[in-house]
């Protein structure tokens, strides 16, 4: 039970820190704070783990649990859908011309060869991508560091977001809640349907069937 605090923790910590910024400044002046600091190495840093909340990560954890854990891969698959179909209504159908940072304020500090999207902002998809992965895996890790990492890799790919210009802090809080819910909430259909004998069918490997939590 310790260990879950070691995930949640800085991830509730995250969220409180943000809603207070959020509530006190409006979303350009605290943009503009948030990006007043820069470094070459933390441009590449932040350019490289953004992409931990693309696709290509979502399509390594299905094929690492595709043999390893598949009750781990049918949670994460339907909490993963329920949330990106939730950020895509909001991108495409109800502010699909919700501008970025970059397009929005002049003067910004952008990292040189990454290219800045215009609109879309809200909310954001990499964090509700990594947030869904993050949540997904935390349940299964039994060992405390392993869950801290995953929860400050949560928050760096956030980061990373408003880092690029690529979005608000209020996007990035969104997408992080987003990603969470449908985490859990793939974990708990899973855990109610689990009785049924193809999803016991689909969970059973071939040395033997998954442990239910």
């Amino acid at each position: 039970m310790r260990a879950r605090f070691f995930f949640w923790i800085p991830i509730v910590l995250f969220w409180i820190a943000a809603l207070a910024a959020i509530f006190i400044h409006d979303r350009v002046s605290l943009h503009l704070a948030l990006n007043a600091w820069h470094h070459p190495l933390a441009d590449r840093f932040f350019m490289a783990s953004t992409h931990f909340g693309g696709g290509f990560a979502v399509l390594a954890l299905v094929l690492l649990s595709l043999k390893k854990n598949r009750r781990l891969l049918l949670e994460f698959l339907i909490g993963f859908g329920f949330a990106i179909t939730t950020v895509a209504l909001f991108k495409y159908l109800v502010w699909p011309d919700a501008p970025r940072p970059s397009a929005l304020i002049d003067g910004l500090k952008l990292v040189p060869g990454f290219k800045n999207d215009d609109t879309r902002s809200f909310p954001s998809g990499h964090t509700t991508t990594v947030f869904c992965i993050g949540v997904s895996l935390a349940h299964y890790q039994s060992k405390k560091f392993a869950r801290l990492f995953l929860a400050l890799a949560c928050i760096l790919v956030g980061y990373s977001r408003i880092y690029l210009s690529q979005h608000f802090l209020m996007d990035v809080f969104v997408g992080s809640m987003l990603g969470t819910l449908g985490a859990i909430f793939g974990r708990t259909l899973v855990r109610y349907f689990q009785a049924n004998p193809q999803i016991q069918k689909f969970m059973t490997l071939d040395d033997g069937p998954q442990k239910i939590k």
